[in-house]
């Protein structure tokens, strides 16, 4: 059994999204506005019942236009404040430790750990100073060499795998 401890950089993140395939961030500016669309649409359909409900010939002026202001200065406010940053952007990542071992691959950290059989896993590569896992829905497991305990522990790692996983 091979454990590798480690906290994930700002670099290996954005590495981790680049390599994976299929796998995008949903930005926030992306999330506001799916929001405020699906908030307008709402408020334009309570707007049109509220002007049939009280027979209005149009429910517009009352309804309508303060609902359409106040959602697109919230877009713009939102969009505006969180432009940029992704969802998958946390200020702390918890340390994280993975355990290779002849039955599988366990990642865990303060919240929660996650176990694969070696056969959850497409393949592996060596890239930027890492071990690099691949997941058959795109998503990469990082293992970065500085968070093993030593070059021997390293060597076995690279060995375990090779045994288990082609090379992508």
């Amino acid at each position: 059994m091979i454990s590798c401890r480690f906290r994930h950089t700002a670099a290996e993140s954005r590495a981790l999204q680049a390599v994976s395939k299929g796998v995008r961030p949903v930005t926030y500016t992306t999330l506001v506005a799916g929001v405020t669309a699906i908030g307008t649409g709402l408020g334009l359909g309570l707007a049109v019942l509220i002007g049939r409900a009280l027979d209005l010939a149009s429910p517009w002026p009352i309804a309508g236009w303060p609902a359409l202001a106040v959602t697109v200065g919230l877009f713009f406010w939102l969009a505006h404040r969180f432009d940029g940053t992704t969802m998958g952007d946390f200020p702390e990542v918890p340390e994280q430790t993975v355990t290779l071992a002849d039955d599988g691959v366990t990642a865990a950290d303060a919240h929660c750990e996650t176990r694969w059989n070696w056969t959850a896993f497409r393949g592996w590569s060596e890239r930027e100073g890492a071990l690099a896992l691949s997941l058959p829905d795109g998503r990469w497991l990082l293992l970065p060499l500085r968070g093993f305990a030593d070059e021997a522990d390293i060597a076995e790692a690279r060995a375990m795998i090779a045994a288990r996983l082609p090379a992508v």
